[in-house]
């Protein structure tokens, strides 16, 4: 087990279990845009034990930074964090058994895990 891995994914579980408590969209359209990048960062190095559909799934942590316009208010966040982010938790889940097994993701998990 590679404790600096279990620790950012720890990280990114906190953030994504975050999201789904905000209520007011401009709040989670902020702490989107605080903490995206960093918790982007902590996805990428967690690649080498996702499947590649666990790997598509994650870029969403990336792309929800443009998914509220502060302009017209257009909200396409709060869907968004509906849909995805219960998806995204149950990936993290089967990633941090793999790496408590200390095996990489297309070793051990095949594709379509977590969805």
């Amino acid at each position: 087990m590679n404790k600096e891995l279990i620790e950012k994914l720890s990280a990114i579980r906190e953030y994504l279990t975050s999201l789904t408590q905000v209520t007011d969209v401009k709040k989670l359209a902020d702490l989107v845009r605080q903490k995206s990048p960093t918790m982007w960062r902590n996805y990428k190095e967690l690649f080498p034990y996702m499947t590649v559909e666990q790997q598509s799934k994650s870029m969403m942590i990336h792309l929800m930074d443009g998914l509220y316009d502060v302009a017209t208010g257009k909200d396409y966040l709060t869907g968004a964090v509906t849909r995805k982010v219960p998806r995204m938790l149950a990936d993290l889940d089967v990633i941090a058994e793999n790496l408590n097994k200390g095996n990489s993701g297309t070793a051990k998990i095949g594709s379509g895990s977590g969805s």
